[in-house]
């Protein structure tokens, strides 16, 4: 990956470290991202599992963003952005986080549309 690893003492990347140990902090265009490979999303939709991408700042309507590698099958979600960030095709979903929010809580917030 070419993106810079940076700010390893970042509390939000502390705390999503919790859930996903091998969670990464990277910027790119000006935007910080957490990469958290093999991210569980749930039992109920498919798959159950991928990379994902949270983006913390706005910029396109959404004060956050989670991005995942793959469109999941289960729930009924407007997917409305398909990117390319960090070398990689990411996909994201229509879903409004509460604003403030930062690590597990703005990971769980995202979540909740898997619910």
């Amino acid at each position: 990956m070419t993106a810079l690893e940076l700010a390893p003492e970042d509390p939000a990347l502390i705390d999503l470290r919790r859930l996903c140990p091998r969670t990464q902090r990277l910027e790119e265009g000006g935007h910080v991202y957490y990469l958290l490979p093999d991210l569980f999303l749930g039992d109920s939709v498919n798959p159950k599992q991928c990379d994902a991408l949270l983006r913390v700042g706005g910029g396109d309507g959404y004060s956050s963003r989670l991005l995942l590698a793959a469109k999941v099958e289960g729930r009924q979600l407007n997917w409305n952005c398909e990117a390319f960030i960090l070398q990689r095709r990411w996909f994201a979903f229509s879903w409004k986080a509460q604003d403030g929010l930062t690590g597990t809580r703005l990971l769980s917030a995202h979540l909740r549309a898997f619910r």
